[in-house]
């Protein structure tokens, strides 16, 4: 008798049923000209609006702002966050993140983050000479450690910051 391939085929098939289709992670640039959240419809280039695990990029603001809103889940995970040479002085507020990246100021104007982020292993915080500088309000957790680079300044504003790492 012939060994059948029916049990193979319907596995495969219960297989790709549960993983189901998704998207990877992605590099989302900010348009801004919806909203001033996050979870809107104001990216472009990946997901819009981002899923877990994709990098934030900020460029010019668009017509609702440079003060933002983080209105994704509290504690979503971001593979990283830039503001490109051309970046706007950008200020971010709401929902505390999962930093699973770096932060890079690439342009000469202050970055203001002002939202908690917990730190899940050794990041890189980027600034830039000439104003490129970049200031951290909200308490830092997390197992993880942040490093400096670059001939810009970075400020620790929030004395509650718990990180473990250095």
């Amino acid at each position: 008798m012939k060994p059948s391939l029916r049990p193979l085929a319907r596995g495969i098939f219960a297989a790709s049923i549960f993983t189901g289709c998704h998207a990877l992670a992605a590099t989302n640039t900010w348009v801004g000209d919806t909203s001033a959240n996050w979870n809107d419809l104001n990216w472009t280039g990946g997901n819009n609006p981002p899923l877990q695990a994709d990098v934030l990029v900020f460029g010019l603001p668009g017509t609702s702002g440079s003060i933002l809103n983080n209105d994704l889940p509290a504690s979503f995970v971001i593979n990283g966050i830039a503001f490109n040479s051309l970046a706007g002085a950008f200020t971010f507020d709401g929902n505390a993140i999962t930093l699973a990246g770096g932060i890079s100021n690439n342009s000469t104007v202050l970055q203001t983050i002002n939202f908690d982020i917990d730190i899940t292993g050794q990041r890189t915080l980027t600034t830039t000479a000439a104003g490129g500088d970049l200031i951290l309000a909200g308490a830092l957790s997390g197992i993880g450690g942040i490093s400096k680079a670059g001939a810009g300044i970075l400020t620790l504003l929030n004395p509650a910051n718990t990180y473990t790492g250095e």
